[in-house]
């Protein structure tokens, strides 16, 4: 027991340090911090909902949350995502460019995942339970298998957008947090080992005939989600699949960044090989240069905006698609 005591003690220290993100990020407005502090929110509810599940019962180490506060829980998830997602549309409303076919891919892991709270949510009240699934044990198969899904999608999510997870610790951290409350559901019966001898851990899960789903999807994520923490997985992710036909507007005050070495991102003054606008050449169909915009131009103003050096102490935070996207001196690149 005090085994067991040590495992969720640990990853409630991981869940409660995830709380202090916001401390580490530079404030972004007041809206954006009420809609993404409310997504913080969410992605800490949905581990503690992996980490700390109700069931299986006959469970080693034993289920330390009731089913209805579980159940609580995951509707408190629902609703704090409909905040996150509520409260940045009615903000800021480019966001709702995040919500076409065009989205990039990080911003397409958050939408389904959300789609899949709400299957989560639905399929686990009792009408619904009742007519799906005959048996306990199918339903909660179906209800792990989804929850580790949605646990990978929010991880794609919350570290490409790096909102409050930037940079290779803060990255890892959360990562490895993650990676702890997925291991949580890999929860042995009680006597298995005596009943159940050479099967490993598959044959000790406690899942029943879906324990090999189960147990296998488990720690496929866990081996997956440290994939992440690669610079070429940020750039895949942060493009999209179906380009955007016309640039949104773009207001960029250069009067304000006089402190930047133009060179920083007009490379072609020097080696002129890209005269004219930024994108005319790196949406060419020059496989060396072509990069979608989403990850060559946000990055260039997050990096800076939230982890500038020295000379450029006195820089604003990202306030948000607003600040930048607007129609008032616009310039279409």
């Amino acid at each position: 027991m005090w085994y067991a005591d040590k495992r969720f003690a640990a990853v409630g220290i991981g869940l409660v340090a995830l709380m202090l993100l916001p401390l580490a990020s530079r404030h972004a407005g007041l809206a954006w911090e009420l809609g993404s502090i409310a997504g913080l929110a969410a992605v800490i509810g949905a581990l503690a909902l992996c980490a700390f599940p109700v069931r299986p019962r006959e469970a080693t180490p034993p289920a330390p949350m009731p089913l209805d506060r579980h159940r609580d829980l995951g509707f408190a998830v629902l609703a704090l995502s409909v905040a996150h997602a509520g409260v940045l549309l009615v903000a800021d409303h480019p966001v709702v460019e995040y919500l076409l076919p065009t989205t990039p891919l990080y911003q397409a892991a958050g939408i389904v995942a959300f789609a899949l709270l709400l299957v989560l949510g639905v399929t686990s009240t009792r009408e619904p339970r009742r007519r799906l699934w005959r048996s306990h044990r199918g339903f909660q198969a179906f209800h792990v298998v989804l929850s580790i899904a949605v646990v990978a999608l929010i991880t794609v999510h919350v570290v490409v957008s790096a909102r409050y997870v930037h940079g290779w610790i803060m990255a890892s951290a959360y990562v490895a947090v993650t990676m702890a409350a997925l291991a949580m559901l890999l929860r042995e019966r009680r006597g298995a080992r005596a009943n159940v001898s050479g099967h490993g851990i598959i044959g000790r899960a406690a899942f029943g005939r879906h324990s090999t789903l189960v147990v296998g999807l488990t720690l496929a994520a866990c081996a997956g989600v440290p994939w992440l923490l690669s610079g070429r997985a940020v750039i895949a992710l942060r493009a999209a699949e179906v380009l955007r036909r016309e640039s949104l507007p773009l207001s960029f005050p250069h009067e304000k960044h006089t402190a930047v070495n133009c060179l920083a991102c007009h490379h072609n003054y020097v080696d002129k090989s890209g005269p004219g606008v930024c994108i005319g050449c790196h949406r060419s169909s020059r496989g060396d240069i072509k990069v979608s915009i989403e990850p060559r131009f946000h990055t260039f103003c997050f990096d800076c905006h939230r982890d500038a050096g020295r000379p450029f102490k006195d820089h604003g935070p990202v306030t948000g698609c607003e600040a930048c996207h607007r129609e008032s001196r616009a310039v279409r690149d």
